[in-house]
């Protein structure tokens, strides 16, 4: 066994019961997992703890399923040896493979014997070699694929390391002193080795090699990313190697893999690997399969896929050596468009999105360019969660496309504006919007500054930074007023007089609304009226005139009927209900606005939504359902990441628990709408 083996004891005491269960038939597990996972290792060391049940002694044949440059061992040769070290000639061995399976059957009958087949290829490699029914066998198999179709066989799934026991390895190997003597860079190191046991044995025998390196030498080698598989070498171990076999097995999923190198997706869809390869959806389905099959791709949960950090830079390495720069670059501008299509789609579920928000950006809907299906709210907050982190890289690609690359930012920042605000990821949305009207300039249309200026105004205030929400709220409407757009100017002029609302500009305020109401009426745009009204009840209701704040949360509601803006006219309302002393509307207004909210998937509203509706509850003394409300609540933020697990339990253990800041500053805003 191997002496630097270390860990793993969960799966070793797993491996081994297995092994020595006594039953009817022989046993047999299988164990599974990517290149350079430790398979091998914990199968030997689980035949060294099991040694005791087999006193008839055990077999070890590697079938070299994944040896660069060898071909897998075929079933028969693998037979004659099987059998030759149970004492049969290889001239008595059938030539026949059904002969000879037979005839390994009959020479392990009756035998306690532990039988290790290393790095299997597939089932149809392993099948003719299990033992028979009542033999007293047992079989314990490897390889990258997991063996489904092997009859009774116990499945074991076997991934990276923990942290822990990843450092005692690098420990094992290098030296226990040298690992104690810099243990946070050790982690670092292990880390940087993606917790992956070949990696890890990589790194500690070149520490081993080189004692005059200290083990920051090797973290400052492993964290150029570029280069970080070449400093993975050493001798005959090679993260590069493992991985080669993988693909170069699978030349018709290529195409995909080098694709999902180029993004660098912490984890993605078959809708986004598609738009990267240009495939479409089933092709590329079939694809990621073949790849989830030979361990070069992760299953993850919500029918996502992701790779492991040390394939993803091999992934990249085979794009930028088999892919030409255009080739590169069309890849990315795919899975740009696929995802400003997919955020347009969303903004226009959620929010009934209008044709001339739309016009920001470029069009899409060319072959490999779909959106991906989501057909309601619940889907599309799933999907902002999920994506957030890809949509911000997304945003990076597409700033360094040449060409249309800025009209594609544009696009996403403008399209993302209300998902981002859905799930309060208001520091993703002003970064994305930043980084747009860097790269747009000055020259850009004026329109799609206008709008960018207007999302960045959005995000600031929630972020409570109010003078810079008001600068690019003026920029905003400035823009709007030199792009002769009569519909841009009269949203920013309103969503202005929110800001000045609260820098406590009065007066200012009401004039940006009377003009943002004139323009809207002119134009014939009762959307937009409605969204001023909502912001005028709240001005009302700041200063004290709840009449009038309830009057115009009532018209706005005339107006217009999309879900978003009826859950935010009828929050606004049940506010002023509250403070004017009439909770049983309150409560009415704030349950019809929950349901708003759920249609169109804004989480965060539906949050606040639902604190708001417990602090009702436990007014008029349903002690239970305020509570229940507020739990809701808390879920909801915890899936947003906007309140960690500790957070939620310290807020909901007290009595009487407080509305959590990030909901306070919400409802202290009436956030804009």
């Amino acid at each position: 066994a191997d002496p630097a083996f270390t860990g793993r004891r969960d799966e070793l005491r797993r491996v081994t019961a297995w092994l020595t269960r006594r039953g009817d038939g022989p046993a047999v597990v299988a164990v599974s997992g990517p290149g350079g996972v430790g398979k091998s290792a914990l199968a030997l060391r689980a035949a060294h703890a099991a040694a005791a049940a087999f006193p008839d002694g055990q077999l070890y044949v590697n079938l070299r399923g994944a040896t660069p440059g060898v071909p897998p061992l075929r079933p028969h040769d693998v037979l004659v040896r099987l059998l030759g070290s149970l004492g049969v000639d290889e001239r008595q061995v059938p030539g026949d493979l059904s002969a000879a399976a037979a005839r390994f059957r009959a020479a392990v009958a009756g035998r306690r014997l532990l039988i290790v087949l290393d790095d299997a290829d597939s089932a149809a490699q392993v099948r003719p070699l299990l033992p028979g029914p009542g033999a007293g066998a047992a079989l314990l198999v490897t390889g990258r694929r997991v063996l489904a179709t092997i009859s009774g066989a116990r499945q074991l799934a076997l991934g990276t390391l923990p942290p822990g026991e990843a450092v005692d390895l690098l420990a094992a190997l290098a030296g226990k002193q040298r690992v104690a003597a810099e243990p946070v860079v050790a982690a670092e190191v292990v880390a940087l080795c993606g917790l992956l046991p070949l990696a890890v044995r990589v790194a500690g025998a070149r520490l081993l090699s080189r004692p005059d390196w200290t083990l920051s030498s090797l973290r400052d080698r492993l964290d150029d990313a570029q280069h970080r598989l070449d400093e993975l070498e050493h001798d005959d171990l090679a993260v590069r190697a493992s991985c080669d076999v993988a693909y170069d097995a699978l030349p018709h999923a290529a195409e995909v893999f080098t694709g999902l190198g180029l993004a660098g997706f912490a984890d993605f869809t078959v809708h986004t690997a598609a738009a990267l390869a240009g495939r479409p959806l089933a092709a590329t389905r079939r694809a990621l399969d073949q790849l989830v099959e030979t361990q070069l791709l992760i299953a993850a949960p919500g029918d996502r896929f992701t790779l492991h950090d040390l394939v993803r830079l091999y992934a990249r390495e085979r794009a930028e050596r088999t892919l030409t720069p255009s080739a590169r670059d069309d890849a990315i501008r795919r899975a740009l468009h696929h995802y400003l299509a997919t955020a347009r789609h969303a903004s226009r579920m959620s929010i009934a999105w209008s044709d001339r928000h739309a016009a920001i950006g470029p069009r899409t809907g060319e072959p490999g360019r779909a959106a991906a299906d989501l057909p309601d709210g619940p889907a599309i907050s799933a999907w902002v969660r999920a994506e957030s982190d890809n949509i911000a890289a997304a945003a990076v690609h597409a700033a360094a496309l040449d060409g249309d690359g800025p009209a594609i930012l544009a696009g996403l920042a403008a399209a993302m504006a209300h998902p981002l605000r859905s799930q309060d990821r208001w520091t993703d949305l002003v970064a994305i919007g930043e980084l747009a009207l860097a790269t747009l300039g000055d020259s850009g249309d004026a329109r799609w500054r206008s709008k960018l200026h207007q999302s960045l105004s959005d995000g600031y205030f929630m972020l409570n930074r109010l003078d810079e929400a008001h600068r690019h709220g003026l920029e905003a409407v400035r823009a709007a007023h030199e792009g002769g757009d009569r519909h841009g100017e009269a949203d920013t002029r309103s969503a202005l007089g929110f800001v000045l609302h609260h820098l406590n500009r009065t007066d200012e305020a009401f004039v940006h609304y009377r003009r943002a109401l004139q323009l809207q009426r002119e134009i014939a745009d009762a959307k937009g009226q409605a969204v001023t009204l909502t912001r005028l009840g709240v001005g009302h209701h700041l200063s004290g005139r709840l009449d009038e704040a309830v009057a115009c949360q009532e018209r706005a509601l005339e107006l217009d009927d999309s879900p978003h803006l009826t859950g935010i006219a009828l929050f606004r309302l049940g506010d002023a209900h509250l403070d004017a002393g009439r909770p049983e509307r309150a409560l009415d207004c704030l349950e019809r606005a929950i349901e708003a909210f759920q249609a169109c998937g804004s989480s965060v509203d539906e949050a606040l939504a639902r604190w708001l509706r417990g602090d009702i509850l436990r007014l008029l003394g349903r002690d239970g359902d305020a509570r229940h409300s507020w739990s809701r609540s808390a879920d909801l933020l915890r899936e947003m990441r906007s309140l960690t697990s500790d957070e939620a339990g310290d807020l909901l253990g007290a009595p009487v628990p407080r509305m959590p800041a990030v909901l306070r500053r919400g409802r202290d805003a009436r956030h804009p709408a």
